[in-house]
């Protein structure tokens, strides 16, 4: 069977060492925040072993490239190249690219999108900003959206929603805020991660009932309590449901039910627990937090 031609969209791309400075960044490009350690890693890995796999591109009028994958590669060999060793021009100031042929405005936007969506440190609310662009873009309800990259509905879902939270919530999955680390010298950034965000969003529709601004100081000030004592999903959600029954304010401690509920006897044996079982739904958030911890204690007892 001959060997398809270059051209040919079964071919595999060509590649070969382009210049960096004619390589122009994707401008659908979701990724808006590079975490350093991971790229200072990858700088440190590309200059003792090479790269591994090639960034891959399109060409564009007037002698230039357009990249389509590899945002990090191509920044960690701008980096080398910025260095000053000695080898650098030769090693660096060049990159090892695939160019791929007739690849629409569209493409790109996928490709680009697909290929962070599949990473990790990808921070939630730029997957979701991606996927509301591309989606508005080109006109796709969310199954279509689905196909075409081929998430989860149930993940296409919530990032759509993040997209349309308050700038509040936005800002918190973006930026977050500085806490003390591991370390009492060292303090490290810590952001709202999906799912958080989206109980946080829940609070803030139920409190823009009084009042937009009342709903972003408040929503704020939970927020930022959150991420500095570093609350669990589960504390998060005990909150979140404490605030929506009108129950909670941000100097709260929703580990922490109110002496009420803590006075409120639940059970005394197994027969009274399978009793007030039916009763859980309806109970107030007080009581229900009071029989969650009560309920922790008791499997701690059981697993010994």
């Amino acid at each position: 069977m001959p060997i398809p031609t270059l051209t040919h969209s079964s071919a595999p791309p060509p590649t070969w060492r382009i210049q960096l400075d004619v390589i122009d960044p994707n401008p659908h490009q979701p990724r808006r925040v590079i975490d350093e350690a991971a790229l200072s890693e990858l700088v440190a890995s590309i200059g003792d072993h090479g790269l591994l796999q090639p960034i891959t591109v399109r060409r564009v009028p007037g002698g230039r490239y357009q990249l389509i994958a590899g945002h990090r590669r191509l920044e960690a060999f701008r980096r080398l190249l910025a260095g000053g060793a000695d080898a650098a021009p030769e090693r660096f100031g060049t990159i090892p690219a695939h160019e791929k042929f007739d690849v629409t405005d569209e493409e790109m936007a996928l490709f680009a999108l697909i290929e962070n969506l599949q990473r990790d440190d990808l921070s939630p609310l730029d997957a979701a900003v991606g996927l509301a662009t591309f989606q508005e873009a080109n006109g796709l309800s969310t199954e279509a959206l689905v196909k075409r990259t081929g998430l989860e509905l149930d993940r296409v879902k919530r990032l759509l929603r993040l997209a349309k939270t308050p700038k509040v919530i936005q800002d918190a999955c973006h930026t977050g805020v500085m806490v003390d680390g591991p370390e009492a010298s060292r303090r490290e950034r810590v952001r709202l991660d999906l799912m958080a965000a989206l109980e946080f969003a829940r609070v803030h529709t139920h409190a823009a009932k009084t009042g937009p601004k009342k709903a972003d100081e408040r929503t704020a000030k939970a927020i930022e309590r959150a991420l500095a004592e570093r609350w669990t999903f589960r504390r998060i959600q005990a909150y979140c449901r404490s605030a929506l029954s009108g129950n909670a304010t941000p100097a709260q401690n929703p580990a922490a039910p109110p002496d009420t509920a803590k006075a409120v006897q639940l059970y005394t044996d197994g027969v009274e627990l399978r009793i007030r079982r039916a009763r859980i739904e309806a109970a107030p958030i007080g009581e229900r937090l009071a029989l969650a911890e009560l309920l922790k204690g008791l499997l701690a007892e059981l697993a010994q």
